[in-house]
C-alpha cells in the first residue's frame, strides 16, 4: 500500500532523542505560574522545549495535538488531560506510565502499543492579584508518544467494520439493509470467529443456563464444537431438512433475509441442531425433564437472536465502529486485508486482550491508529482496561513483527 501520503504525520523516532524539561522559573512549590491569556497546556509545553502543532483529535479524558521538539525537530503527539476528576487523570497517566516502564515485558505485544517517552501530572496555577490572592491549582496530565497515523478507510472498514450498525425500522440494527456476503467470504475462513459465533449463541440463552445451571457451560462447548467441525468437513447436505422440526420454534418469519449469506445460515442451523439433539438424545431422555414446547420456543429464539448479534459483530471481537449507531459501513468488493499481513497478529493480540476484560462496549475504530514506518495497527487508549494486567498473559511469540515476516 502507498504510505507516502503518511510523510507528512511522522518522523522516525528515537527514545533518547526526548528533551527532559527545563527548570521552569515560574514553579512556586512545584506549581506552574501560567502567564494571563495562556493556554495553560501550550505554556507547559513550551517551557518543556516543544513547539505547539496541531489539533490531532479529542476524546472522553483529553484533547490530543501535535508537537515539535525544538532542539531535534522531532514530531511528537501529546496528549492532554485538564477537567477532569482526580482520580481519572491519574488512572490515565499511569497507564502509559507503566507502559513506558513496563513495555518490553510485553514481548512481541509491546508492537500494538504506542511508544511513550513522557507522561507526568503537572500541577499550575494564574497569576495572583488583588482579587484573587492564592489562586487555586489545578492538575494536568501530559502524555508524550510517537506521531502516528490514521487508519486507512479500507483498513477500518475490512478490519474493523461491523458490517451493518443502523438504526432502521427493525431497531438498532437494520440488518436487512446491508448484503454480508462478501464479509462472509472472509469471516468465515477463520475458525476461531466462527467457534466464538457457534458458542455466542448457545451462550445467549439465559433461560438455558437457568434450566441447566450445573452443565451450562459443557452446553454451550459441546453445541459449539459439534456444529463448528460440521460446517468445517461439510457436514450439512441436508441441514435445512434435519432443522425443520426445530425452525418451527422460531418466531422470525424473515430470519434467512436477515442472515442473507448461506454460509451464515447454514452455521445457525447446524447449531440450533445440534443443540436440539443435545437437549433431546435419541434414544434417552430429554435433558430437561419438564421441558415443554413453550420453554423450547423460548430458548431457540433466544438462540437465534443472540447468533444474529454476535453475527453482526465485527471480525474481530471487541471492536466496533466509532459511528456505529448512525451509519452503515458496506462491505468491500475486496479486502485490503491481504495487503496487511499484520492482521492475523492483530486478531490474536485482540483475542488475548479480551482475557484482560475489554468488552465490545468498549473498543471502537477510534481507538486504533497505524504506525506508518511498519503498518502496524497500535491501541492508542489504554484508560480502557488495566495495562497491568496485559504483561500478565503469556507471550506465544505467535504475533511476529512485519520486519522479521518473509515476503
Amino acid at each position: 500500500m502507498n504510505l507516502s501520503k503518511w510523510n507528512s504525520f511522522i518522523v522516525e523516532q528515537d527514545e533518547t532523542t526526548i528533551m527532559d524539561p527545563p527548570q521552569n522559573t515560574n514553579q512556586r512549590d512545584g506549581v506552574i505560574t501560567i502567564p494571563s491569556g495562556k493556554e495553560p497546556s501550550n505554556a507547559i509545553l513550551e517551557e518543556m522545549g516543544y513547539e505547539i502543532g496541531k489539533k490531532l483529535g479529542a476524546g472522553k479524558y483529553g484533547t490530543v495535538i501535535s508537537i515539535i521538539d525544538q532542539e531535534t525537530k522531532n514530531q511528537f503527539a501529546c496528549k492532554i488531560i485538564m477537567g477532569s476528576p482526580i482520580p481519572d487523570i491519574k488512572r490515565e497517566v499511569n497507564n502509559y506510565k507503566f507502559l513506558i516502564e513496563n513495555r518490553d515485558k510485553l514481548g512481541t505485544r509491546k508492537k500494538y502499543f504506542p511508544k511513550v517517552f513522557y507522561s507526568e501530572i503537572k500541577k499550575y496555577s494564574w497569576p495572583s492579584s488583588e482579587i484573587s490572592p492564592n489562586p487555586p491549582v489545578y492538575d494536568i496530565g501530559l502524555i508524550i508518544m510517537e506521531l502516528l497515523a490514521p487508519l486507512p478507510k479500507r483498513v477500518k472498514t475490512d478490519l474493523l467494520a461491523t458490517g451493518g450498525m443502523e438504526t432502521g425500522p427493525r431497531g438498532r440494527f437494520d440488518r436487512r439493509r446491508v448484503n454480508f456476503t462478501t464479509r462472509d467470504k472472509r469471516l468465515f475462513k477463520n475458525h476461531s470467529v466462527i467457534f466464538d459465533l457457534a458458542k455466542s449463541a448457545v451462550q445467549g440463552s439465559q433461560l438455558l443456563q437457568n434450566l441447566t445451571p450445573n452443565n451450562f457451560n459443557q452446553i454451550v462447548d459441546t453445541v459449539g464444537r459439534s456444529a463448528v467441525n460440521r460446517f468445517l468437513k461439510g457436514q450439512y447436505q441436508d441441514i435445512d431438512g434435519e432443522a425443520y422440526e426445530a425452525l418451527q420454534f422460531i418466531v422470525s418469519e424473515d430470519w434467512r433475509q436477515l442472515l442473507n449469506s448461506r454460509q451464515s445460515q447454514v452455521l445457525f442451523l447446524l447449531t440450533l441442531v445440534e443443540l436440539h439433539k443435545y437437549l433431546y438424545p435419541e434414544g434417552g431422555e430429554p435433558v430437561v425433564a419438564f421441558m415443554n414446547d413453550t420453554l423450547v420456543g423460548n430458548i431457540y429464539n433466544q438462540v437465534f437472536e443472540s447468533y444474529l448479534r454476535a453475527y453482526v459483530r465485527p471480525v474481530i471481537p471487541g471492536t466496533m465502529d466509532s459511528g456505529g449507531s448512525t451509519r452503515i459501513m458496506e462491505p468491500q468488493d475486496s479486502s485490503s486485508l491481504e495487503q496487511f499481513p499484520e492482521a492475523a497478529g492483530f486478531i490474536r493480540f485482540m483475542q488475548d486482550m479480551k482475557q484482560i476484560g475489554i468488552m465490545g462496549r468498549d473498543m471502537h475504530a477510534g481507538n486504533f491508529l497505524m504506525r506508518p514506518s511498519d503498518n502496524e495497527i497500535v491501541v492508542v487508549d489504554l484508560g480502557l482496561f488495566k495495562i497491568q494486567d496485559a504483561v500478565q498473559i503469556p507471550d506465544n511469540k505467535e504475533t511476529i513483527p512485519i520486519f522479521e515476516r518473509k515476503q
